[in-house]
């Protein structure tokens, strides 16, 4: 009896243990778990704080590339500003415009705002003179017009440019503004006759290689001048002035065919070296071209 008392009472003790044990077990489970889901949020934390830094990085640069640019456009202006202020007279004043349209077209349109007025009448009656023309179109119109001077004369007499500048920026030829075109008009024939000058006696240099490779010797004769001298060498040589030239009409009126024939009295005037009086009396070849400009103004004619 007391064997079968004790055997119970062991076996109750044994259930006892079991029950602990699942119970620790079960709490075991329960710290792992959320063990592992305190891994997971903290991972999930540092994630959200990497991408907030590397929002704030990124939003830093911005403001910092930012603020470089400001800083860069601030100097491209006081740039502007100092070169504007060493202009000393209209035409520099003009010169500085055409490489900076932006300024100028924002100009025409303030100068256009004050024009317009909100509900005012039509005016009636004849029209008003027409607006002066832009600044930066005569400037481009005078460099045509040079052009195709040029290829007229190479030494214009002076009474012919006084006329070209007063047509085009509407002075009188005694004011000092026309007299400040004039200089920078001749500076512009130096400059092309230097380099004209100088491409002539580039391919005078050229063709005498050619001359020494087929191994022709003695006087160049006029066939060779024409084989030599064809239009793709006329213009390749006068390619700087014939951009101001509407060079299909040159063609049509014949005016390219004397130019053709110039080139070739240049080369064999030059053939010999340098001969600047000899060239200059080669205007009575092209003096009475009609040269028809790009814009189609015609002023040299």
């Amino acid at each position: 009896m007391s064997r079968s008392v004790g055997g119970g009472r062991g076996s109750e003790r044994d259930r006892r243990g079991d029950v602990r044990e699942e119970r620790g077990e079960g709490r075991g489970d329960g710290r792992e778990e959320r063990g592992e889901g305190s891994e997971s949020e903290g991972s999930e934390r540092d994630g959200r704080e990497r991408r907030g830094e590397r929002r704030e990085r990124s939003e830093r640069d911005g403001r910092e590339e930012r603020e470089d640019e400001d800083g860069r456009e601030g100097e491209r202006e006081l740039e502007d500003i100092a070169r504007f202020k060493l202009c000393k007279n209209y035409l520099d004043i003009c010169n500085w415009l055409v490489t900076k349209p932006e300024i100028l077209n924002l100009t025409l349109q303030m100068s256009e705002s004050k024009k317009c007025s909100i509900g005012a009448p039509d005016p009636v009656g004849p029209a008003g003179p027409a607006d002066p023309a832009d600044p930066v179109d005569l400037v481009r119109l005078w460099d045509e017009s040079i052009k195709c001077l040029f290829l007229r004369f190479r030494n214009p007499p002076s009474q012919i440019l006084d006329e070209i500048i007063a047509k085009i920026f509407n002075v009188k030829v005694y004011a000092n503004m026309a007299k400040r075109y004039l200089e920078k008009t001749q500076k512009s024939f130096t400059d092309f006759r230097n380099k004209f000058n100088q491409n002539i006696l580039e391919s005078v240099e050229e063709y005498k290689k050619i001359r020494a490779e087929r191994g022709t010797h003695g006087n160049l004769s006029t066939r060779e001048i024409r084989e030599y001298i064809d239009d793709d060498v006329t213009e390749k040589l006068l390619s700087r002035q014939l951009g101001g030239v509407n060079l299909q009409e040159l063609k049509k009126n014949g005016g390219f065919d004397v130019l053709v024939e110039f080139i070739r009295e240049t080369f064999r005037v030059s053939w010999g070296g340098k001969n600047l009086d000899a060239v200059k009396a080669l205007d009575n070849i092209t003096k009475d071209l009609i040269i028809p400009s790009r814009s189609g103004s015609n002023i040299v004619n």
